[in-house]
Parts: structure tokens; C-alpha cells; sequence
């Protein structure tokens, strides 16, 4: 159902128009208030762009923001590797230290092992039993 504006039904009933004449103009009245103008146009155009502009704004701010929050955390981690990387380096260090010692204690181990079977062979031979032939 159609809006109109009674007083101006009335009024052109009053006049002698014939009541769907004035009903029909009642209701065109309103449906024209009802439009918007070309100045509303603009002024919701003008809203709008303000409003554009401002987000627009407002998001460049944020995106610079992250930007320098990416390059802080990016920066710090690479400081990080180069710690983890130092760190790795030294333990490698340390394990080579270790290797070398364990390759010394076992070669000096084997050395006195070697010393006491020798002594041990010469102590307990039989008198008439030579080295070479018990190794052969």
C-alpha cells in the first residue's frame, strides 16, 4: 500500500478533483520527498570519500606498523641462528676435543696392554719356547 499526504487529498477533493485524481497526486507528492536530491547525492559522495580516505589512511598506517614489526622480528631472528650457529660451532669444537682425547687414551690403553702381554709372555715362556714361534 502507497503512502500520501491526507491534507493534500483532501484539499484537492475540495477543489472538485475526482478522488483517484487526488489520490494519485497525494501519493506522487509523497514518493518525490521520498527521492534523493542531486545535492543529497553529493553530500553522501563527500561522506563516502572522507570515509575512504580515512580508512585508507588508517590501513597505510597499520601496514607500515608491520612492516617495521616483520623487519624487527626477522632482525632478531637472525641473531638467534647466529647464536644457535655459534653455539653449534663451539660444540662441535668441544667433540672433536673429546674424540682426540678418547683416540689418546685408547691408543696410550693399548700401548700398556701391548707392554704387559709382552712382559707377561717373557716372564711366563718356557725357557726353550722363543717369541717367533709362539706366533707362528
Amino acid at each position: 500500500m502507497t503512502t500520501m499526504i491526507t491534507e493534500v487529498y483532501e484539499a484537492l477533493i475540495d477543489a472538485g478533483a475526482k478522488p483517484d485524481k487526488a489520490t494519485a497526486a497525494a501519493q506522487a507528492i509523497v514518493d518525490k520527498e521520498t527521492l534523493a536530491t542531486k545535492e543529497d547525492l553529493l553530500k553522501v559522495e563527500a561522506s563516502m570519500k572522507e570515509e575512504t580516505d580515512r580508512v585508507r589512511f588508517e590501513l597505510k598506517e597499520e601496514i607500515t606498523a608491520l612492516d617495521k614489526k616483520i623487519d624487527r622480528v626477522h632482525a632478531e631472528l637472525k641473531e638467534e641462528i647466529a647464536g644457535v650457529r655459534s653455539d653449534l660451532l663451539k660444540l662441535e669444537n668441544k667433540v672433536d676435543a673429546l674424540a682426540l682425547k678418547l683416540t689418546v687414551r685408547l691408543g696410550g690403553m693399548l700401548v700398556i696392554a701391548v707392554g704387559a702381554m709382552a712382559a707377561l709372555v717373557k716372564i711366563l715362556r718356557p725357557p726353550h719356547i722363543h717369541i717367533f714361534q709362539i706366533l707362528s
